[in-house]
Formats: C-alpha cells, sequence, structure tokens
C-alpha cells in the first residue's frame, strides 16, 4: 500500500493503513478561538442597563446584543467592557477593522484592560504580523504587569513562535497572578509539548480544562500531543471535544479529518474537513486532507479533483506526491494505464522538484517510480500480445 502525505496543523503524522509521517511537512498553528464578552461593566459609571440587555441577548439574537453594547458605550464612553464586547462580537462576522476600532477604543477607556490588548494582539497575529502582536503585548505588561490576561496571552504566542522559555516564564508569572488562569495553564502546556515534556504539558493542558472545559484549543494540544504520541484513540477523542468546543475555528476540524484519516474513518474525516472548508475554503492544507478522506472512500475521481484544488489554492507539492501515488494505486477513468502510469511519474518527479526530501523519501519515490516503469513495460507487453491475437484472429478469417 503507498503512502500519502497528510498534514495536520503544527504536526504531521501518518496517514492510511500501514503508511507513514513525512517529517518535511508542517502547517500553520491554529488560530485561537473566538474571545468571549465580557461579563461585567466593571467600573459603573453608566451604562449598566444596555450592557446588562447585550448579554441578556448573546444567546438569542447577536446583532441585538450589538447593538445594546454599542448603546452602552455611547451613554458612558469609558465603559472599556462594552467596546471590547462591540469588538468580539465584530470579530465574530469577520469585520476585523470595525473589531481593531473597538479594541483600541476599549484602551482608550481603560489602558490597562487587559481582555482589549489580547484581543488586538490576537487580530494582529491571524493577519501574520506576530512579531507586532508580540511586541504590543510585550509593552502592555511593561506597563500593566500585573495583567494575567495579557502575560497568558504573550506565553501563548511565544509558544506558537518557538520563544519556549519566554513562553514558559510569562505563563508561571500569569499564574503566580492569577492562580486560576486557564489561558496561561494553557499557554505553559503548549510550551511544554514543544519542548518534548510531554507529561508536564498534558498535566498543564487537563489542568487549564477543569478550570474551563470550552477552552477548545487546551483540548486542540492534547490532540496533538496525543497524535504525536501514536496514541490515535485519544487524539481522535481530544479533536473531537476540541471541535465541540470551538465550531468556529477550522483548524480543529481539520485536525479531526486528520486524525479519523489516519485511523480509517474515511467518512467522519470527509464530513470534518467539510466544516473546515466552510469556515476557511482557501486553506490548500484542508483539501489535501480532503483528497485523502475521499481516496479512502474509493471516491477517486473525486479524490483528485480535491488534490488539484489544493495545488490551486497554495504550494501543496504534498498534492502532487498524492496525485502520483493516486495515479500508480488505481484506475483513473478516462486513462489508459500507460497514460496513468506516466502521469504518476510525471507528479512524483515534480514533487522531487518542489520540495527537499530526504534520502529515504528519495528512495522511496525512486521505487515508486520503478514500480511505475515497469508497469508500463508489463501494459506495453501486454497490449503487443493482445495486437498479435488479434492479428491472427484476423488472418484465420
Amino acid at each position: 500500500m503507498s503512502r500519502l502525505i497528510c498534514i495536520f496543523m503544527v504536526v504531521a503524522v501518518a496517514c492510511g493503513g500501514g503508511t507513514k509521517s513525512s517529517e518535511d511537512v508542517r502547517a500553520a498553528e491554529p488560530v485561537p478561538q473566538p474571545a468571549e464578552p465580557a461579563v461585567s461593566p466593571v467600573n459603573g459609571m453608566g451604562g449598566e442597563d444596555a450592557f446588562a440587555r447585550g448579554l441578556a441577548r448573546m444567546a438569542t439574537d447577536r446583532r441585538a446584543a450589538l447593538e445594546s453594547f454599542r448603546a452602552a458605550a455611547r451613554q458612558n464612553p469609558r465603559l472599556a467592557a462594552a467596546h471590547y464586547n462591540v469588538a468580539v462580537l465584530l470579530g465574530a462576522e469577520g469585520d476585523r477593522e470595525g473589531a481593531k476600532r473597538a479594541y483600541q477604543a476599549a484602551l482608550d477607556a481603560d489602558a490597562a484592560y487587559g481582555p482589549a490588548v489580547a484581543g488586538l494582539a490576537s487580530l494582529r497575529d491571524l493577519e501574520g504580523d506576530t512579531s507586532g502582536a508580540i511586541q504590543l503585548l510585550r509593552n502592555h505588561v511593561a506597563d500593566h504587569p500585573e495583567s494575567a490576561i495579557a502575560r497568558a496571552q504573550l506565553a501563548q504566542l511565544l509558544a506558537r513562535n518557538n520563544e519556549l522559555d519566554a513562553a514558559r516564564d510569562n505563563a508561571i508569572a500569569a499564574l503566580r497572578i492569577d492562580e486560576r488562569s486557564a489561558e496561561a495553564m494553557l499557554a505553559l502546556g503548549m510550551a511544554f509539548r514543544r519542548q518534548h515534556k510531554s507529561e508536564l504539558a498534558q498535566l498543564a493542558l487537563e489542568q487549564a480544562l477543569a478550570v474551563d472545559a470550552r477552552l477548545g484549543e487546551a483540548y486542540n494540544e492534547l490532540g496533538l500531543l496525543h497524535a504525536a504520541e501514536g496514541d490515535k484513540a485519544k487524539a481522535v477523542a481530544a479533536f473531537e471535544k476540541a471541535a465541540a468546543a470551538s465550531p468556529r475555528v477550522a483548524a480543529v476540524h481539520n485536525n479531526l479529518a486528520a486524525l479519523r484519516n489516519e485511523v480509517g474513518a474515511f467518512d467522519g474525516a470527509v464530513d470534518a474537513v467539510n466544516k473546515a472548508i466552510s469556515l476557511d475554503p482557501k486553506q490548500a492544507r484542508y483539501q489535501l486532507n480532503l483528497g485523502n478522506a475521499l481516496r479512502g472512500q474509493q471516491k477517486y475521481a473525486e479524490a483528485e479533483v480535491a488534490y488539484r484544488k489544493s495545488l490551486e489554492l497554495g504550494d501543496s507539492p504534498e498534492a502532487l506526491y498524492n496525485l502520483g501515488v493516486l495515479y500508480l494505486d488505481n484506475e483513473i477513468a478516462g486513462k489508459d494505464a500507460v497514460t496513468r502510469y506516466r502521469e504518476s511519474i510525471a507528479f512524483l518527479e515534480d514533487y522531487l522538484k518542489r520540495t527537499k526530501p530526504s534520502a529515504e523519501e528519495s528512495r522511496e519515490v525512486a521505487e515508486y517510480v520503478l514500480t511505475a516503469n515497469k508497469a508500463i513495460e508489463a501494459e506495453q507487453r501486454r497490449l503487443e500480445r493482445e495486437k498479435k491475437r488479434e492479428q491472427k484472429a484476423q488472418e484465420a478469417k
């Protein structure tokens, strides 16, 4: 059975029965889950009634809740929590610019308001300005050293940026300020996992979830931890909880799909990766995992479409590899065997040109190419024998 390459966010593990992972495959970190609204107006200087109406409407009518929080902010421009909740709701709608303005208004109202700087930093990180997000939080922590929220957010970003000692130190500092900070425990778990301190990572992540069972990122981190350790059942269970806790975060659905591919649960993998694609349709890696799941369902034509879509969306040499394997192992509608094997070779050779394969992987691809060439020769001999039989049959008439 030829292997397929499948992608997790952060780590890559094997895909398909009897397959292995590619250590060269890496993908972007999962984005933080959307912030939760503040539940207290804090300063008691007006706007409390409108703020309370906003909270009451959150579960049933988020647009009405948004207008209530805006009203609270107009009534009391110093009510940082109202500006913050406006930002959270605008961010959930995809209005990042509006969310930025509202987060900044919260900080203008109260420069020490940690949730607002954490939210603003998250937006910068989402836009690819991770260094700017880190610097924003470092400046805030320097001015407001008792902000556990900002320190925890800084620790998480530092962990994602592989500044692991600094991440650990900031997480511990946040816990000294607020020993029940689930976000700080999450950050500590993130740092320990990346330092390959599995037991400490698991302990920190489980403590985070004991404080806040809705913390989807902690489940996602546990899933990545279990996947790296080869415990597929625990990884699937953790990713399922991550997807339930963070239904609007595409990355966790993708990770769940990749693990379901790993264990052969292809129907569930298709469902999960389609959710990821619906949330973030421009990610090449999601189409790659969709192709793997469809291939597992033996829907080869649909798998090919997904792999080609992955190539269209971005630099996805893994899709070339998987197309090469697909063409080598399976009949493709509308293509004779010789054409199929030749195209398989072309995909695999293009994959090698666009990557820096290890010596082992180069040997593996070379074996596939050799197999394809032998198959071409065998098919050509078969066609020649068939042609001769037909000629003899014609002569006999």
